[in-house]
């Protein structure tokens, strides 16, 4: 068990690091926005799987009953590959032919971002292409957003009647040390 757990973590980290050089390279390296160049195939499908992955981990994470601070920032990965895949999903399309304004690298993390939190206001789809890829970011960040709640929920519930034990045999041996003495 406590090597499975220290194998998935390893993974969680790798992601996390993925997850850095991604926003890295996506703030710093001039790509230009254009249709499907190398980096944008790499990136089409490399984000899909990296959040289905996630998602396997996090699975895998409760079967084999870790932490929550390991769940909880396995959590976060998922939801930063979420925010990552539609930033460049949004960028790619950030034409003022699909939203209010051109978007640029940080209008496409602003209106991501604002799409998992209900919106932003300021900015906003116009086209069929781009309302379509809102509403799928929509309705994936909802099914995110429940399934997250409802796993640490289930995993907080296994740990209180554990920690309750715990402390229920603590109780237990205080008082017979207690009657020993």
């Amino acid at each position: 068990m406590a090597s499975e757990t220290r194998r998935v973590s390893w993974i969680v980290a790798f992601l996390n690091a993925w997850q850095l050089a991604f926003w890295f390279i996506f703030f710093f390296v001039p790509i230009p926005r254009s249709h499907l160049n190398n980096v944008g195939y790499f990136q089409f499908f490399l984000e899909p799987i990296n959040i289905a992955y996630s998602i396997f981990m996090l699975i895998k994470l409760v079967q084999v009953n870790a932490r929550v601070s390991i769940l909880v920032g396995t959590l976060i990965n998922v939801a930063s590959a979420l925010i990552q895949t539609f930033t460049w999903f949004y960028w790619q399309i950030g034409t003022t032919a699909n939203f209010s304004v051109g978007l640029t690298r940080f209008d496409s993390l602003y209106f991501s971002v604002g799409t998992l939190s209900g919106g932003t206001g300021n900015i906003f789809a116009t086209s069929v292409l781009s309302r379509s890829l809102q509403t799928v970011q929509t309705v994936i960040d909802f099914v995110f957003t429940i399934f997250a709640v409802g796993m640490v929920v289930a995993r907080m519930s296994d740990a209180i009647p554990t920690a309750a034990r715990r402390l229920q045999g603590t109780r237990d041996q205080a008082a017979s040390s207690d009657d020993d003495g």
